[in-house]
């Protein structure tokens, strides 16, 4: 069967004779579907000093509702989850 975030996938499972796991949302937040892959975003800073304003300006956008509607209409990404964002905002205090 197609999935909803990509049409010709088909479900999958790590090895013979384990479940097979459809594409869905879900099912890469949980880990579910085998092929996914993490992406990280790191800054270069001095960590005796803060965060450029700029820079935190830019990490406080992709981390606000707004921003994760972008990351999920490029269609490459997948948007954090609630957990996710108040943990790395917090980060950024």
């Amino acid at each position: 069967m197609a999935s909803p975030i990509a049409p010709a996938a088909v479900a999958l499972s790590v090895k013979t004779g384990d479940p097979a796991y459809e594409l869905t949302l879900e099912n890469v937040r949980e880990r579910k579907y085998p092929m996914y892959a993490d992406v990280f975003f790191y800054i270069d800073r001095d960590p005796k000093k803060a965060v450029d304003p700029k820079v935190k300006e830019f990490l406080r956008y992709i981390l606000s509702s707004e921003g994760q509607t972008q990351v999920m209409r490029d269609g490459k990404y997948l948007p954090l989850t609630a957990e996710t964002v108040r943990a790395q905002l917090k980060l950024l205090e």
